[in-house]
This record gives C-alpha cells, structure tokens and sequence, in this order.
C-alpha cells in the first residue's frame, strides 16, 4: 500500500509529500515527542534532526512508513508504518501508527485506521501491538475492528490485536 486518502487526510509515503528531506526530519522532531512515544521502542525518544535522520531510514528499511497530512490545514498529523509478515500462511500485514500530541482526541487515529482497513489488499490479516498502559490506543484498535489475541500471561506489558480483512 503506498496511499490512500480519508475524510480529513491524505495518506501517502513521506517522499510523496513534497518535503525537502531537512524539513522533514524537523517534522519528525516535532512528531515524535516524548509524550507520543513514551510507550514506543526506546530508539524512538528524545530525537534530534540527526536522531530523525537515522530513525526515518530505519523505518524504511523496515517495511513502509506513511505520513497522514490533514487535508484542511496540510499538516502532517501523524504516521502509519507497516511491515509484511513474509512468513505468515496468509498474507499479513503489522501496523503501527503515531498521531502528534496537538492532533490527539481528535479522532485521526480512528480514521487512519479506518482508512488502512479500508484500503488495504484483501484477503489479509492486519495485527498490532500495543502497550497494555495505551488505553486510547487500545480504544482506536478495537473501535477499527480488530480483537485482542489470547496472550501467554496477563502480566505482558505488549498485547497483540488482530483483523481478519
């Protein structure tokens, strides 16, 4: 999946959204505050632009990261990352995604999701993990469809939710 668009938001890789590649890296500072990546993996804190520099490549070495723009105000709102289970006995598809801080509670999250689920290839099956402590994204998980796997104990600080699409 390489775009997509929504109500309120164009959804498309970074480099298709006509940023100089220093701007963007000052895009992800500002993204990847301390509050919105608090439950992210640790390399995701405290980023300056070099920091983003490296952290951006990273992604993309991963599998695919997706900037949302809202259509209204042309600010990036937040980013969609998703990473291909080659592996997998049916086609599956890892999703993570962030929203920054002053495009919280506004629903964003809700239709990012919404539009992936939307938009993705069928059949396949959409899984994401999430900190037990991220309520809101616990909330947007499961108001887009996907389930709670059964985990191995119930002190996991990681869950795991699933779509079949």
């Amino acid at each position: 999946m390489e775009r997509f668009t929504t109500d309120r938001l164009q959804v498309a890789k970074w480099r298709e959204q006509n940023y100089e590649e220093d701007v963007w890296h000052e895009v992800l500072v500002g993204l990847l505050t301390d509050n919105v990546t608090k439950e992210l993996p640790p390399g995701w804190q405290g980023l300056d632009t070099e920091g983003a520099k490296k952290w951006s490549e990273e992604r993309e070495e991963e599998g695919v990261m997706l900037a949302a723009r809202e259509t209204k105000s042309n600010k990036i709102v937040g980013l969609l990352f998703l990473y291909s289970d080659l592996g997998a006995s049916t086609p599956t598809a890892h999703v993570g995604y962030l929203v920054g801080e002053p495009f919280q509670g506004k629903g964003f999250a809700k239709e990012l999701l919404n539009g992936l689920v939307s938009n993705i290839e069928k059949p396949t099956t959409l899984r994401a993990g999430v900190s037990r402590h991220n309520k809101a994204s616990i909330a947007v998980l499961e108001k887009c469809g996907l389930t709670r796997c059964p985990s191995e104990g119930q002190e996991d600080e990681q869950l795991f939710y699933e779509a079949k699409l």
